[in-house]
This record gives C-alpha cells, structure tokens and sequence, in this order.
C-alpha cells in the first residue's frame, strides 16, 4: 500500500491552551521524485536526521539518488548526497535503493543505513550491497561503507537500525527465512560477523528493534510455528543478543510483536489474536535487569493489524485500525471501513477513544513519545475519497486533547492520495507519514504529490516541527 501524505498548518491542544506545528518545509531536493524515507531524533531533541532517495524523472535509463540532511532539532541544514545508482548501458541493466533507515544516538551520532540492489546485463545474477553512512556528534555524513555484500539468491531486507552510546550501531537483516545482526562498538570501529537471532524458525514480520531510555538495545519478534511473542536484550560487553525471552503466556497466539521505547521505558507490545477479541498486550524491560515484566492488557479490544505504541513518561499509549467483516457467497470475506482506535493506559481511567467515525477510512497511524505527551497522526479518507486529510491528537496526563485537521502548507500544494486498501504492508517504518520526537519536540515528514506534464506523480518531501 502506497500512501501520499500532506501535513502542516496549526495543531489546536486543549481548549486553553494551543499546541504548535510549524509551517511545513520542502526537505527534499529539486529534481528528484521520493519514494522512501525515514527520519530520526537523539532522545534530548538536540539533533536529527532525515534520509531520502527517489527515482530522477526523465533521466536516461533508471537513476537513484539517496540524500540525507541533519539537523538541530526541527531545524535542518543542507541536503548532503550519499549514493547515486544508475541503471542503462555500459552500467547496469537495473539498479536501486531500498530499506532507508535513519537513527541518532544520544551523543548525537546518525547513522543512516540503506540497500542498493543491482542486476548486470543479460538477466545476470542479483547482487545486493548494505551500505552505512555516519555523522558523528557536530560533523557531516562521511563517506558511506559497503558492510555487506554478495551475490544473493534469497531476499535481502533492512529491517531495523539502532545507534546507542559512542555510537554502537546495530543493523537488523532479513534474508529470506534467517535474521542476522550487524553490532558495530563505536564510531570508526568494524562490525562485528554477523550473528542469528531467533533460529531457524520462520518469522511472521522482522524483528524490530529499540533504544531503552537506560541505553540497553531490545529486540522483538512473533514466530510462525508457535506465534509466541519474543524479545531479547543486546548484552555489550560480548555484543551478541541473549537467549530469546519468551513474553506471551503459554497457549495465548500472538502477532505483530515489536520492540518498542520512549522516555517512559522499553518494552514489547503484541496482539492476542484469540477470537473474538484480540487485545493488546506489553511487556515492559526491567531497568535492574535484561528481564521482561508479565504482560499485561493494554486495551481488551479487538483489533486488525499490528499495535502501535508510544510510551511518555505519563504511561503508555496505543493506537490500531478496527476493520468491519463483510461476507459475501463463496467464502469471499474481505475488509473494509477501517477506523483507528487509540488508548492511554496508566494515565487514571483514561479508556479507548476511537479517533475516526464511519464512513471515513483510517490508514495506518504514526506515533511518537514526548516526555509528557503522545502524539498520534494519520491519513483520514472521507466517504467521497475525493478529500484525503491529515488528523492529529495527542495524548496528556489529563486525557485526550480535541482532534484536529490539518490543513495543506500552501493551496496549490496536492492533498494526499485517496486509497481503497486497508490491508497493506504491516512492517515498521513503511508508509509516507512518520514523528520522531524527543523530550520536548518532534518533528513530522510526509510526501505531497504533483502531477508532471506527462501525468506522473512527483513525490516531495516535506517537513514540521511540533513543540507544545
């Protein structure tokens, strides 16, 4: 599922007081059509960093441009290019970028990570290259590192990116039914040989990881043979992930188990896919240990997809899509009505709200933790499917603040583009709408969308800043 996304304008708070979304910004670069992107902030808010790449329209044969630009807090410099891959004669008969991940360490180290997948002439074998770029603390990105490579059969994916304390980077690989670990110690250093998580067990989705407030790096994943919820923690001295823990009780199948942090914590969150209700379970890290707490019930709810989560210092919060079933003759059930669903949990009595009304259509939501706060974003489909828009809230020690519309940067900017599918692709980081947040502020990217001459869509990215 490929959604566009417009997002900028005011964010209304409570009805005394009003939060506040800057006017968004063009981040990416003249020229160049974004298809994928990801975006980072170190816990203080101190630094970020955003990473780009798109296809160039109208060049000869297929070109693929990567571009990252750093930035202090919601203010970013100059775009910096960090791969260029062409495809045509004399060079490749294919080629591209994929998976772009982005982290920044709480020193202010960022690392961006990416795939670049080329094919020779004459249907030639595939060859796959992860390569890694890396800005320490006050300087630039420096000239990016082919940390794996080969000619690859199965496929390649980049699942996760972590960057801890002196920059320790872990990369998360999915090769085909295998998962394996990059650990690097520090900024400069090699990485170590890659190491399996999990077994030989295929997964449901790749593992996920995240960065616990305390520096200790989690990992998260959900089994295909006994859909058992697992994590496990990253031990440093030896840089190789413990023994999986299993976090789901016995009997109780799970799905979409992620790893989840924020200033309030770390943990794991899941769905208990038991009919007829599928609630949403956590997990929290134990600050004394490398142990899990039993988990307990976020929200006793049923729910299609995978949980969101974000955890504030005031609790912890949820957000998911509810479909409606229609069944037709021939076992043809398919879904539809999709409308999102958040609770805060810890924070009193505070329940579940559902953040959208039928008839609209509710896409995939994005979260982020602030200190005292969560914020909740998606892509809201109207009846008419004429009039996509962006909804905000946010999450306060004292409830839910009032839902908002937020409108386009400019008139001539395009709304985002209407889309029928509710199912769509349930890995973490997918889709044209993501917050990275710090303590006090965070900031927002999304792609807009512009016709060319030749009636092709144009994606630019977009960026604002939200302070309370």
């Amino acid at each position: 599922m490929t959604l566009g996304v417009a997002l900028a304008g005011g964010w209304a708070g409570a009805a005394a007081a009003q939060g506040a979304v800057s006017t968004s910004t063009t981040a990416s670069v003249s020229g160049l059509s974004v298809e994928h992107f990801a975006i980072a902030m170190n816990p203080s808010g101190e630094r970020s960093a955003v990473a780009f790449e798109g296809l160039v329209p109208g060049s000869r044969g297929r070109r693929t441009r990567l571009f990252a630009r750093l930035g202090r807090g919601r203010r970013f410099g100059i775009n910096q290019e960090l791969d260029d891959v062409r495809s045509g004669p004399g060079i490749r008969a294919q080629g591209s970028i994929s998976d772009v991940r982005v982290a920044v360490s709480p020193e202010g180290v960022a690392v961006a990570g990416w795939i670049v997948t080329t094919v020779a002439k004459r249907d030639g074998p595939v060859r796959r290259q992860v390569r890694v770029a890396t800005a320490p603390a006050g300087k630039r990105f420096g000239r990016p590192l082919t940390v794996l490579a080969g000619s690859l059969n199965s496929t390649l994916y980049l699942a996760g990116l972590v960057v801890g304390d002196r920059g320790l980077t872990v990369l998360c690989l999915e090769r085909g039914n295998r998962v394996e670990i990059l650990v690097r110690r520090r900024v400069g250093a090699r990485f170590a040989p890659r190491q399996r998580i999990g077994g030989d067990t295929p997964f449901e989705a790749p593992p996920t990881l995240a960065l616990a407030p305390d520096g200790k790096i989690l990992a998260a994943w959900t089994t295909q043979s006994d859909a058992t919820a697992k994590g496990s923690v990253l031990r440093k001295r030896g840089l190789r992930f413990g023994p999986a823990q299993t976090l789901s009780p016995p009997g109780e199948p799970t799905a979409f188990a992620r790893a989840v942090a924020g200033p309030g914590g770390a943990g794991v969150a899941w769905r208990h896919t038991a009919s007829p209700s599928s609630p949403v379970r956590f997990a929290r890290l134990r600050a004394a240990d490398r142990t899990f707490a039993a988990p307990v019930t976020v929200a006793d709810v049923r729910i299609s997809g995978a949980p969101h989560v974000a955890i504030p210092r005031i609790g912890l919060v949820a957000a998911w899509r509810n479909y409606e079933v229609v069944s037709e003759p021939g076992d043809n059930d398919y879904f539809r009505n999709p409308r999102l669903t958040a609770t805060a949990s810890w924070l009193g009595a505070i329940g579940p709200r559902a953040l959208t009304a039928l008839p609209a259509l509710a896409l995939r939501p994005a979260l982020a933790a602030l200190a005292d706060r969560a914020l909740v974003a998606w892509q809201e489909v109207p009846p008419s499917e004429t009039d996509p828009r962006i909804r905000v809230a946010a999450a306060v020690a004292n409830g839910w603040q009032p839902t908002e519309t937020v409108p386009p940067a400019a008139p001539t900017e395009q709304r985002p583009r209407p889309t029928t599918s509710v199912l769509g692709d349930e890995r973490p980081g997918g889709g044209d709408l993501a917050i990275a947040a710090g303590r006090s502020t965070a900031v927002l990217a999304f792609v807009t969308f512009t016709s060319a001459s030749d009636g092709e869509l144009i994606g630019t990215l977009r960026v604002a800043g939200y302070r309370p």
